[in-house]
């Protein structure tokens, strides 16, 4: 910084004047910098001279309380005196504590056996912040015995035969030393200042772990009022141990700044043992002690010692503490160091290392292993100083010591767990292990994460031995460059291991690589994932799968298989795709689980389920076998595997073409042909080549007997052959398991299949079959043990497999039976050889005969006559019912072989519900009487537990259309949409009290009756009843049937259909004189039917989206309508324009697209004298005359069929659709990309004669180049960005033609218009001066010759381009200089210099005033003195018109007349409309989000957000709004109560009713009112704090003016010129409406006396 300033005083002086400054002075009145340092060195030597000797006073009690701030930690004191006795040779440190009655200490003694006091330590006790000069002790400031004075008032120390005694004298502290008794011990007496709470627990603790690297102290006791309340010793059982020689390090290992050299490095076992008055526990610990010889720089040791006081050491000791014991859980050890009880595994770092400077300090390690050094801490010894430059050095190579000395330990027990220990397969490393690990785990250490990141950095960086270097190769080579991890394989170097992510990865891999095990990582994540980050540990990758389980690698065992599906299938760090786990997959290779090759699924393509296949089912060998299969789900085959469910045709043609091979007649291939077929009969169609597979195996020896393997027309079912016939039968019984169904009873799975016979047959058929189950030398016949795989029935009796008795012989004794006892006589002795298909053919046959009747019956038609004549009461009613469906066997008795025997052909014991409802509706006279009566006393026995309403299909309740219906589509009232139940069965019914039982409702549930009302949507005639009935029962409704009726289409239409709720609107005269038919209306007068039509969402008054979506819809039908009025349609539009920009894209796109669009086209016609269009003729500049009358016709388009309109002269020759005037609609139409008329027309023009100069001509041409340099160059005077290079105004030649005419092409057509006169046009061609023509039919416009001038001279220009080209050329220079504008500037730098022109001579025109005379008053002007005249082209430049020098006496101004009387129609209007537009706000709340509108005028407006919530009660009239969460104080209810008075009368002034104004209060905004969509809202916070109990006229005033301002926003959103228009015009319009108002006499009593504020106004 000083050099750069002396380099700007050079660069100064050198700029400068050669005159030099007086001396002791520099320029700019400011010393130089030599200067100060002579005049601070004079005046040192004068205060030396001459100045007053005094020395510096010191508060020391001040001072020491300063000091007492930083020991604040908790045994502060006792620490300190703990390691004053370690640094003394203590061995052994004694603390007594008295105590008070309320348990509170006031006294406290800590001795130790250590060296007495000398002289020096004395002497040393009286001085503050001297410190002990010995190098090898922990203190060096000074002031840590000065700790006792925050508890103590007057400490006291005895030694040896001396005591010394602190007292304090004022602010100033003095000892007393005297002669004491002769004592061993030092003594430290404290008598607390005042009683304290001690926890001796925690103390406890506290001197447990200062015990730990004490270099003396073995033993602390704490005793209590002479109890003594816990001992700690330490101890050292076995010898030590060197862990690192000297041999392989001559040298040492240097520190990675080389100031410290560890020359050894030693470890022995340490205990410590904790003695309470209840419990003795003592824990082992590892101590490792390192010995560093100090390598400093003598200018190092300079600084530390000014810096400390004190010499650092020649040589020190690093000690580690590793815990011994790792047998315990985690939750062990942490609840026993959560303990309140002192107990000696506290010590251990399991649960965080600490950093040990003497004795503990708040820094942690990051890892479990304690850490003691010679660090230099802060001054209250509780973190390492690391912000002093030179402190920090020495402390940041000791840490980095420390865990090079962590590395040393850690290779040293890693080597002998290498020896130690020997992996088995899936065992967890041994604890000790573990505790390696886990004690060299760096993670993030507090207060300081420097410390265990300097660890962690020296402890991956450890240089290796000197002696390993020189055999490079070795083993011991390798040890020194890697860290040793625990792998599967063993103890190796982390580089040769491999860290997986996934457990199940872990069993898989950890026979085929050296991975290292999930407990080891558990153990210590951090070691492990650090390792990883130093790429010195590789992670498992998906080449590390490939290469491990790819062959030539053993193939994957049937379970591993499953691991390593199951693995990929969850896996997404390895293989994250469906393609990707495929594809490694399909790169491994399975054993087979029989012969155990390898089966490369590469090869594989096709599957067959295992609950098909059987565990016997031979396949190809691109089929996966079923053993493997079976282990994986069929999803993860198709899914992973890309495998395709192969079909049993494919599975015949191959087992077809073995046909004649051995292996198709073994018995275990027999069974598993047998069981696949079985699952295959069960389908409903047969596939393709079964009927060919049966009729081949008819042929072969494939059913398994007790003999062995027969044909199957020789063998039959082991029940099927007779007793007697047994003996000397000729056919084997099958020895299988048969069943009536075999294989799964869905039938097969869904997947598509894959035609076997469509693959190539020779990779079909290639390789020997995989069979599962037995090898391929199984004997043939051998018979097999007893089959568990089941097999049909059914495909045996296919087959051939016969029975004793046939199926047929039984029908035909059946059907010869004369009655039901020879039918049961029959059966009884040939049912067992029936099957289940047997049965069902019985039970299809009418054979059975009836009571009393002669035609035959199935056996489900009938019912045993014993059960039904006793269960019913009336016998009579039975008979009459059902006796034609009575077996005829009245004394059957229950559980008889004959009555089972009937129960399995399916003979009832009762009619089924079925049937019982079925003979209600029985229409015999009397039996439904009957009928009733016997379901009546049934029910609770037999039908009660089955019958549900809801589930009965039979109609048995008659209803008044004289139909049958069902309990839930028949009522017993009368309801909408359902029949209603006749009331004779009704009384049936209740006297039978079956009308609760068979749940019959006198109403529809809501469930039934809305999803009829949304199917069958009622019509308009229907409705108003209906929804009177839907509102009778509303209370019944819940949200979910109020939300569900918002969606349906169920509300008539006038005009034909149904809308939803929220499509059509509660009617209300307001809202329809409002929109009319633009929407779609609810007309129901009854109040309940409104309001249940608006809980169904219905709503009252449209939303914009609302609006917009029903105008869309409805805009035809209200445009055709005869009412149809274009005023109210644009109003409607109006409040759509408000809200377009916030509508969604796709509502915006619609819009654009449909002809809703009101447009006009203008045409003339003839206009009759008192025609209502002739007086607007007239007025037209294009029909002088008035004899032209201006027809307007609207129509509705599309926004790309009409135009915004810029040029209405355009507008009337070209008759295009027309957007409508009103300024709201123009930004809709803009929005919409309605385009701009101009836009899209193309002009030409023709000129008309010859060019020739005129005086006009030259006119102009002295304006262009006089005001060349305005129209080329910026205010800056610089050139143009965007002016064309190569062109300049003195280039244009100015003529004038006698006419120029006008051409237009406008949506292809041409058109030449009678007045279509041009007043200019610029011509420019190639080696040709540009030409300016001048109409001679036209008198001068600059706003066209501008126009002319950019498209010459701008490469790219505006509208705006235009516009201030036209300023420049037709405003007076004078005018641009009051302005502002540097118009000499400009116009002087581009010319060159000229004599002064003479001034113009006076002619007999009238003369001109010159501008700036018009507003002197200083000088007036002598009326009768000729007015100065002005040269030609000032008075043009006054006038800015076009004056020609012979016309002189008619002065023109450029510019148009305004036509006020249409200027005010047109503000009458937007007045109308401002007042008509305000509307009612039937919101229940009004929510503002927060938002910076901008407005036109560049200013923005901050709107805060607001949630209001409407008021239940009105205040005169209006609505009250309130903040969310807020309420109405009684002084604001009186504040409301008058401001609603207020704006009551004023409502008055526009005609408004009291309803259409609001108020609200907020809480903090910082608006007055608003207006929301034409609703009205007023603070009445504004009215309370500004107005309340004031001058009620200022009032009025006010708010008249702030009601006007918001009526202004419903013609003009924004703040501009227009709405300040508008205001201005309501303010005096409805002015003389007020005035009464402000009189003496409207006001209320205790007004003001009645003068008129005129200011206020």
């Amino acid at each position: 910084m000083s050099t750069n300033c002396t380099g700007k005083k050079r660069r100064l002086s050198s700029s400068s004047h050669n005159a030099k400054p007086p001396v002791g002075q520099a320029a700019h009145g400011r010393a130089p910098f030599q200067d100060i340092s002579n005049v601070c060195e004079a005046l040192t030597a004068q205060a030396l001279k001459t100045g007053t000797l005094q020395n510096v006073q010191v508060n020391q009690r001040c001072l020491i309380d300063k000091m007492l701030a930083r020991y604040s930690t908790e045994f502060g004191v006792l620490r300190e005196l703990i390691q004053n006795a370690d640094d003394a040779g203590a061995t052994e440190v004694s603390v007594e504590l008295c105590s008070r009655a309320g348990g509170d200490i006031v006294k406290m003694y800590v001795s130790n056996n250590g060296r007495v006091f000398t002289e020096t330590d004395w002497t040393r006790m009286t001085k503050i912040a001297e410190g002990n000069p010995d190098e090898n002790t922990i203190g060096m400031f000074g002031v840590g015995f000065y700790s006792v004075f925050s508890l103590a008032e007057q400490p006291m120390i005895q030694s040896g035969a001396q005591t010394l005694l602190f007292r304090w004298q004022g602010d100033q502290l003095v000892t007393y030393r005297a002669e004491a008794v002769y004592s061993p011990k030092t003594t430290v007496y404290m008598n607390y200042r005042e009683p304290q709470r001690c926890d001796v627990n925690r103390m406890c603790q506290f001197a447990l772990r200062a015990l730990a690297f004490t270099r003396s102290v073995l033993q602390v006791q704490i005793t209590v009022d002479g109890t003594p309340a816990m001992t700690v010793d330490k101890c050292f059982p076995r010898a030590v141990e060197a862990i690192m020689a000297s041999a392989a390090y001559p040298k040492g290992v240097s520190s990675p700044q080389e100031m410290f050299c560890c020359r050894e490095v030693h470890q022995r076992p340490m205990a410590i043992r904790v003695r309470t008055a209840t419990e003795t526990s003592e824990h082992e610990f590892q101590l490792v002690d390192a010995r560093l010889d100090v390598r400093l720089t003598p200018e190092y040791r300079e600084k530390t010692r000014r810096i400390m006081k004190k010499d650092l050491p020649q040589m020190l000791s690093l000690r580690l503490l590793y815990d011994a014991v790792w047998d315990d859980s985690p939750a062990v050890t942490r609840a026993q160091s959560q303990s309140k009880a002192p107990h000696a595994s506290q010590l251990s770092p399991r649960a965080g290392g600490s950093v040990f400077v003497g004795l503990s300090t708040h820094q942690t390690t990051g890892a479990a292993v304690h850490i003691s050094a010679q660090l230099i801490p802060t001054i209250e010894r509780e973190a390492i100083d690391f912000q002093d430059q030179w402190l920090a050095m020495w402390n940041r190579d000791l840490v980095r010591t420390a865990g090079v000395v962590a590395r040393i330990a850690y290779d040293f027990q890693m080597r002998q767990h290498r020896s130690a220990w020997r992996p088995s397969d899936g065992a967890a490393p041994p604890p000790q292990v573990l505790a390696t690990l886990a004690a060299h785990a760096w993670a993030t250490s507090a207060p300081s994460p420097l410390v265990a990141d300097l660890l962690a950095d020296a402890f991956f960086h450890v240089p290796p031995s000197p002696v390993a270097k020189r055999r490079k190769g070795s083993p011991s080579a390798e040890d020194a460059r890697e860290l040793l991890v625990p792998t599967t394989k063993g103890v190796l170097p982390a580089a040769n291991a491999l860290l997986l992510h996934d457990a199940a990865l872990e069993a898989l891999l950890r026979r085929r690589a050296p991975v290292v095990c999930g407990a080891a990582y558990r153990s210590a994540p951090a070691l492990f994932d650090a390792l990883v980050k130093r790429e010195r540990l590789p992670r498992a990758t998906r080449a590390t799968l490939q290469t491990a389980f790819r062959p030539p690698c053993a193939p994957l065992s049937p379970d591993e298989f499953e691991q390593y599906v199951n693995f990929v299938k969850t896996d997404t760090e390895l293989c994250e795709g469906a393609a990707e786990k495929r594809r490694l997959l399909q790169e491994a290779a399975v054993a087979c689980p029989v012969t155990g090759a390898a089966l490369p699924l590469q090869s594989v393509t096709l599957y067959i389920p295992y609950s098909e296949a059987g565990p016997a089912l031979p396949v190809p060998p691109n089929v996966l076998p079923a053993g493997i299969v079976a282990l994986v789900a069929e999803p993860d085959l198709q899914r992973l595997l890309g495998l395709k469910r192969a079909t049993p045709a494919g599975w015949f043609s191959w087992v077809l073409q073995r046909a004649q091979e051995p292996l198709l007649e073994d018995v275990r291939f027999a069974e598993g042909i047998l069981y696949y077929l079985s699952t295959l009969s069960g389908l409903g169609s047969q596939p393709k080549g079964y009927a060919r597979m049966l009729e081949v195996l008819k042929g072969k020896r494939c059913i398994p007997t007790d003999a062995g393997l027969h044909l199957p027309g020789d063998t039959a079912f082991a029940a099927a052959v007779p007793a007697t016939a047994a003996a000397g039968a000729a056919r084997p019984t099958v020895s299988l398991r048969v069943v009536d169904r075999a294989g799964p009873e869905d039938g097969p799975d869904s997947a598509d299949p894959i035609e076997l016979d469509e693959l190539d047959d020779d990779a079909l058929l290639e390789g020997d079959a995989v069979l599962e189950g037995s090898p391929a030398s199984t004997s043939r016949d051998r018979a097999p043990a007893s089959s568990t795989w089941p097999v049909s029935r059914a495909l045996l009796k296919t087959l051939g497999v016969c029975n004793a008795a046939t199926v047929g012989d039984v029908k035909v004794r059946v059907r010869n039976c004369s009655g039901p006892r020879d039918v049961v006589a029959t059966f009884l002795g040939c049912a067992e050889a029936l099957d289940t298909q047997d049965w069902e053919e019985l039970r299809a046959v009418p054979f059975l005969c009836a009571r009393g009747s002669a035609a035959v019956y199935k056996a489900s038609e009938l019912y045993f006559a014993s059960e039904l004549l006793n269960a019913a009461e009336d016998r009579a009613d039975i008979e009459a019912l059902i006796c034609d469906r009575v077996l005829d066997w009245l004394e059957l008795r229950r559980h008889t072989p004959e009555w089972r025997f009937f129960c399995k052909l399916g003979v009832k014991e009762h009619p089924g519900l079925g049937d019982a409802l079925r003979l209600v509706a029985d229409p015999r006279e009397g039996a439904q009487a009957a009928a009733v009566r016997y379901l009546a006393a049934q029910f609770p026995r037999q039908y009660a537990a089955q019958y549900c309403a809801k589930d009965v299909d039979v109609p048995f309740l008659l209803a008044t259309d004289e139909k049958y219906y069902t309990p839930t589509t028949c009522f017993l009232k009368d309801t909408p949409f359902f029949p209603t139940v006749v009331p004779a069965m009704v009384e049936l019914l209740w006297e039978a009290k079956l009308l609760e039982p068979l749940e019959l409702q006198e109403h529809p549930g809501l469930e039934l009756l809305l999803p009829t009302l949304y199917e069958h949507p009622p019509s308009s005639v229907e409705a108003p009843a209906l929804f009177k009935y839907l509102a009778e029962r509303s209370e019944e409704f819940k949200t979910k049937h109020w939300r569900g009726m918002t969606g349906q289409k169920f509300l008539p239409l006038a005009n034909g259909g149904w809308a939803c709720p929220a499509e059509v609107f509660l009617h209300s005269d307001e809202v329809y004189a409002r929109y009319g038919d633009l929407l779609d209306y609810a007309r129901y007068d009854d109040p309940e039917v409104r309001e249940f039509l608006s809980r169904a969402g219905t709503p009252r008054q449209p939303e914009l989206p609302q609006l917009v979506t029903n105008v869309l819809a409805n805009y035809r039908r209200y445009y055709e309508a005869d009412q149809f009025c274009v005023e109210d349609y644009c109003g409607v539009l109006g409040e759509i324009a408000a809200g377009y920009k916030q509508m969604p894209a796709a509502l915006q796109a619609k819009m654009k697209k449909t002809p809703f669009l009101p447009a006009y086209r203008i045409a003339t016609t003839p206009a009759a004298p008192d025609a209502p269009g002739a007086e607007a003729a007239a007025s037209s500049s294009s029909d002088p005359d008035g004899v032209l009358a201006k027809v307007v016709e609207w129509e509705l388009v599309c926004a790309r069929d009409c135009y915004l309109i810029d040029n209405t002269v355009l507008q009337r020759l070209l008759h295009a659709p027309s957007a409508p005037d009103d300024l709201v609609l123009r930004q809709l139409y803009s929005a919409m990309e309605v385009p701009w008329l101009s836009q899209c027309v193309e002009r030409q023009w023709e000129v008309r004669g010859q060019p020739s100069p005129s005086s006009r001509s030259a006119e102009v041409q002295a304006v262009l180049r006089r005001r060349h340099p305005l129209l080329t160059r910026t205010l800056k005077g610089e050139r143009r960005g965007n002016l064309r290079p190569g062109v300049a105004l003195g280039d244009i030649v100015v003529l004038e033609v006698p006419a120029i005419m006008q051409v237009i092409q406008f949506e292809g057509r041409t058109y030449r218009p009678d007045e279509g006169l041009g007043t200019c046009k610029l011509e420019a061609r190639a080696g040709v001066a540009p030409t300016l023509l001048l109409s001679g039919a036209c008198e001068t416009d600059y706003f066209d010759i501008a126009a002319a001038l950019c498209e010459y001279l701008l490469e790219a220009h505006d509208e705006r381009d235009t516009i201030e080209m036209q300023f420049l050329l037709a405003t007076p220079l004078s005018c641009l200089q009051r302005k502002g504008l540097p118009v000499d500037v400009l116009l002087e730098s581009d010319r060159p210099q000229k004599p002064k022109p003479k001034p113009a001579t006076a002619t007999a025109a009238a003369p001109l005033r010159p501008a700036h005379s018009r507003h002197t008053r200083s000088n007036p002007i002598n009326p009768t003195e000729p007015w100065p005249q002005p040269r030609q082209e000032q008075a043009l430049e006054i006038c800015g018109a076009d004056v020609r020098p012979t016309q002189r006496r008619q002065v023109q101004i450029s510019g148009v007349t305004p036509n006020f009387q249409a200027g005010e129609r047109r503000l009458q209007q937007d007045l109308r409309r401002a007042v008509k537009e305000v509307r009612n706000s039937s919101s229940a709340s009004v929510n503002q989000a927060e938002q910076l509108r901008e407005t036109v005028s560049c200013e923005s407006e901050a709107i805060p957000a607001s949630r209001l919530q409407k008021v239940p009660r009105l205040f005169a009239g209006l609505q009250l709004y309130l903040e969310y969460g807020t309420d109405l104080s009684p002084e604001g209810e009186s504040a409301a109560g008058a401001f609603s008075v207020l704006l009551q009368r004023l409502a008055g002034v526009f005609g408004l009713g009291p309803e259409l104004l609001n108020m609200y209060r907020d809480i903090d905004g910082n608006r007055i009112a608003f207006n929301r969509g034409g609703c009205l809202f007023f603070n009445l916070r504004y009215y309370e704090q500004c107005h309340g109990g004031k001058d009620e006229r200022m009032a009025l005033s006010f708010w008249y003016t702030t009601l006007c301002h918001e009526l202004a926003h419903n013609t003009e959103p924004g703040h501009n010129a227009l709405h300040e228009n508008i205001m201005e015009g309501l303010i005096a319009k409805y002015l003389p409406k007020l005035m009464p108002l402000l009189s003496a006499e409207a006001l209320c009593p205790g007004g003001a006396d009645g003068a008129i504020d005129v200011d206020a106004l």
